[in-house]
């Protein structure tokens, strides 16, 4: 489960996608693994593109 601690607001800068590809498909390992991936673990995981991959994660578990 992924629990949102704050709204979304604008974007982060530009980010390499295979990167952030990268980073959603570690959080989906985990999730798929049984544990719990919080907003405010994702953002410290990565400083500068947290609020991307997250709301990335959010996406792809909203189309599966």
């Amino acid at each position: 489960m992924v629990m949102s601690t704050e709204p979304s607001s604008s974007p982060p800068p530009a980010q390499d996608d295979d990167a952030l590809d990268a980073a959603v498909a570690g959080y989906v390992d985990r999730l798929n693994r049984g544990e719990r991936i919080l907003e405010e673990e994702v953002r410290l995981d990565h400083p500068d593109a947290g609020r991307e991959v997250f709301e990335r994660l959010q996406i792809f578990l909203r189309a599966g």
